[in-house]
């Protein structure tokens, strides 16, 4: 796993992550802060490419319990990404439970052979669901600005 100058995303280096055969998948992770989001909805955009059609690429997110038991998963391997280094964004949204003490966030490669490249992932708060017919109106919380989860240049939260 290093920085590609040669696939760039904002100018900036993406993380080319090369599959090996020792390992099912390979890719990069990275831990929030799951008393912030917890009971609330969270956005996920990356940068994601892959060189070989027969892989699946893509981000991912997974909530923990206390006792380190999944809680909650989603990804974007079911997204059509063709098979040309070219990053493409792909997008997300994960309810984060009230239970959850730990959020991984992640980008992945599961292939046979091949590299794979991601340029960064970004999370931000969702507005506030709509409230059901007949209820109280509360005027929904600010959604909050986009931030860096995984920075390309670096592959490490900023």
């Amino acid at each position: 796993m290093a920085p590609d100058p040669a696939v760039l995303v904002e100018g900036r280096p993406a993380w080319r992550v090369d599959y090996l055969v020792t390992a099912p998948y390979a890719g990069l992770v990275q831990r929030l802060d799951a008393a912030a989001l917890r009971g609330q909805r969270l956005a996920l955009e990356g940068w994601v490419a892959k060189e070989q059609e027969a892989a699946t690429a893509g981000i991912w997110v997974r909530a923990f319990d206390a006792q380190r038991q999944s809680t909650a998963y989603a990804n974007t391997y079911e997204q059509t990404l063709p098979a040309d280094r070219q990053l493409r964004k792909q997008r997300l949204e994960f309810a984060v439970p009230a239970e959850a003490a730990l959020v991984l966030v992640g980008a992945s490669i599961y292939a046979a052979r091949g590299s794979a490249w991601f340029g960064g992932i970004d999370a931000r708060l969702m507005p506030a669901e709509p409230i059901a017919r007949g209820a109280q109106a509360e005027k929904p919380p600010p959604m909050t600005r986009s931030a860096p989860v995984m920075n390309a240049a670096s592959g490490v939260a900023r």
